[in-house]
């Protein structure tokens, strides 16, 4: 599975809006078309360069249905210079990097290191109780365990999402 990554704040972004204007759409109607125009991006040219893309691909990746080339002509014109997407690599390119390791790791087989290390990282968030441990609230304090995996999540996030 590729994964995207959507900044918070996209409804308020000047160049969604303007995408959004420019369509003749909602912003709400232009943010699903981008999310389904970056996800195909991001499977088919993770390094966001579109040379040699027509309007017709374009807009197929963006499950666009409206009037021809408005779509493309206005993707083109707000979030495209000389045919890269901008601000891709900074926003997308640890996803990519990470997605062409996977793709590594898969082509050579999953090595009894990294086999491990998928388990360590899909471990749940709960922390193992011996039985017969108290589940009483330790008023405000994280549970033994806790802490640290809550300390392991965040550093992800800090240094783009998930391994």
């Amino acid at each position: 599975m590729t994964w995207i990554r959507i900044e918070t704040n996209m409804a308020r972004d000047p160049k969604v809006i303007a995408l959004a204007e420019g369509c003749g759409i909602s912003v709400e109607t232009a943010m699903g078309f981008l999310v389904q125009f970056w996800g195909s991006v991001a499977e088919h040219r993770p390094d966001g360069d579109l040379s040699g893309m027509s309007d017709d691909a374009l807009e197929r990746w963006a499950g666009w249905r409206g009037m021809p080339t408005v779509f493309a002509d206005q993707l083109r014109k707000h979030f495209v210079v000389n045919d890269i997407l901008t601000d891709w690599l900074e926003r997308q390119g640890k996803l990519a990097a990470r997605a062409a390791a996977d793709r590594e790791r898969k082509r050579r087989g999953n090595s009894t290191e990294e086999m491990r290390n998928d388990t360590v990282r899909s471990t749940p968030l709960t922390p193992h109780r011996p039985s017969g441990a108290s589940n009483a609230p330790d008023h405000g304090q994280p549970p033994t365990g806790r802490r640290s995996r809550l300390e392991e999540l965040q550093q992800e996030i800090a240094a783009g999402g998930p391994r």
